[in-house]
């Protein structure tokens, strides 16, 4: 009798824990945002058909009904040079705790919009403007990192860690990666 109750036991238990792990995973789903939801959908074009893949170009935002971010004055550090990206992003997913959710792409012409979701001081959709300066800055330390060398995911076992997006548009090529727990390099967490 006692051994039954504990087979039960045992098999209710296992089923929980699939269960909580399904629940947590849909959860993560549910809290996708816009550079996630890219990377997933190339990451499904580019397996179902490797000799296919293509990429639509993202377009900016319109900034009807969007509050602007307040513009910080900075003289350009560098001249403007030809570096060929014209977009550059970074989302920041939920995790089970407080982790900051946010998105935020920015433009060859130092336009950016950021989305703010969770834990982070400006929640809502803004728009602002950066130096050309700042952005060449950015842009170098992208060429020299040789971020399209970087595999498209680096994951980690742990389930309640947030994940982060960066995307980057040079040249006409699109590239995502994605970081679980900051299981990449140094160099994508910079």
């Amino acid at each position: 009798m006692n051994l039954s109750k504990n087979l039960i036991l045992a098999c209710h238990t296992n089923s929980m824990k699939k269960l909580l792990f399904i629940l947590l995973f849909a959860i993560n789903l549910a809290f996708a945002g816009e550079i996630q939801n890219l990377y997933a959908s190339l990451a499904v074009r580019q397996t179902t058909d490797s000799n296919t893949t293509q990429t639509t170009p993202l377009k900016p935002l319109g900034t009807s009904g969007m509050a602007q971010l307040p513009t910080t004055i900075v003289t350009p550090i560098s001249p403007e040079v030809e570096h060929g990206i014209t977009e550059i992003g970074l989302e920041r997913t939920r995790c089970y705790a407080t982790c900051p959710a946010y998105t935020f792409i920015i433009y060859s012409d130092g336009s950016f919009r950021y989305v703010g979701e969770y834990g982070v001081d400006n929640i809502g959709e803004y728009t602002g403007t950066i130096s050309l300066g700042q952005l060449n800055q950015v842009s170098k330390f992208i060429n020299e990192s040789d971020f399209f060398s970087f595999k498209d995911s680096y994951t980690s076992p742990y389930l309640d860690s947030a994940a982060s997006y960066t995307m980057v548009k040079q040249n006409g090529k699109l590239k995502i990666i994605e970081n679980y727990a900051n299981s990449g390099p140094a160099t994508l967490w910079a």
